[in-house]
């Protein structure tokens, strides 16, 4: 059984931080607010935070969010957008301020990936469950 559920956001600067409380609020109640879900929590309120900057970057015209929790406590974050471009891991100078959000939702994912859909695509990372303590492997 997982917990899947889903938000829309416009493609404008606060949405970011709305989808942040958002997918931390679905984390919270799936996983609990302790100190063994807070890592997981963390790292999906960071991978959000690029997925959608990353859409609205894009010049998207509206994003939508989707946060699942599988019963072992793995999460999987999805992204959809209707923006032309499709996600690559850049190169970035250390001096540059931008350009390092893919390579930070790969660190911090076991996977990711994206889906080209006929407008836009789907952009997809998965949380391991081991990451928060929540299981005993």
């Amino acid at each position: 059984m997982t917990n899947q559920t889903s938000e829309r956001y416009e493609c404008e600067k606060g949405s970011p931080g709305r989808a942040r409380r958002f997918c931390s609020e679905v984390l919270r109640r799936a996983l609990g607010d302790n100190s063994r879900s807070r890592e997981v929590i963390d790292d999906a309120e960071l991978v959000v935070s690029e997925l959608i900057t990353n859409a609205i970057d894009a010049d998207c015209g509206g994003v939508e969010l989707t946060v699942t929790v599988a019963t072992d406590g793995a999460v999987r974050i999805e992204v959809v957008d209707d923006a032309l471009g499709l996600p690559q891991e850049a190169v970035v100078p250390s001096s540059a301020q931008r350009g390092r959000g893919l390579a930070l939702v790969a660190a911090l994912s076991t996977r990711w990936g994206y889906e080209k859909k006929p407008r836009g695509k789907r952009v997809w990372a998965e949380l391991p469950a081991r990451r928060a303590g929540l299981t005993s492997a």
